[in-house]
């Protein structure tokens, strides 16, 4: 599945494709860092984050809407004052309201303020302030030690992608408790 200089790894498999990956010879699970930017965002100015809802589920909006905003906000260190073309053209191709994004969910009148409700601590979020590569970085370190921590304590292997971990489906608990903890080191917040 991985090999050095191959265009052939697990990194750039497809999800049902990933599902058929083994750790010596088993089934295998993915473990996701729910929210994680969000998450250490929060952290990393002493708010609060609810640990048990979805925090891309707000009222009114879809949740691909949210999510997002979420990617676009994290990724320009700013809020957003219009939508990227990237996330105008998807919604014009899986759409059949036959309205342009912004004309069905208009980022200054709608999106922008309830997502602000919903997460005050984004009123922090300023251009020379944390930036996506701050928060990347600090996820990179919590799924790193996770890792780490997995095969030295609990002998657990596991493949990283992005924010979540893939590991043998009976290692699932271990390797839930393993990302937790490591996320908890590393942000000081519960993902």
């Amino acid at each position: 599945m991985y090999g050095s200089g191959s265009e052939d790894n697990y990194l750039t498999v497809i999800k049902e494709q990933r599902k058929k990956m083994l750790i010596d010879g088993e089934a295998t699970v993915e473990i996701d860092v729910r929210a994680s930017y969000l998450t250490i965002f929060h952290s990393l100015h002493d708010y609060k984050f609810n640990e048990g809802n979805d925090p891309y589920d707000i009222p009114g909006l879809p949740r691909d809407i949210v999510k997002t905003w979420m990617m676009m906000t994290f990724g320009a260190g700013k809020l957003p004052t219009r939508w990227s073309t990237k996330a105008a053209k998807e919604y014009r191709e899986t759409s059949s309201k036959g309205k342009e994004l912004g004309e069905v969910y208009n980022l200054k009148t709608l999106v922008t303020p309830k997502i602000l409700k919903a997460f005050p601590v984004l009123k922090h979020l300023t251009p020379d302030g944390i930036h996506c590569f701050d928060l990347m970085n600090r996820e990179s370190n919590a799924v790193v030690a996770s890792m780490l921590r997995l095969l030295r304590v609990d002998r657990v292997r596991s493949f990283s992608v992005h924010d979540w971990l893939i590991v043998k489906k009976e290692d699932l608990e271990l390797a839930t408790t393993g990302l937790k903890d490591a996320d908890l080191h590393a942000t000081c917040a519960t993902p």
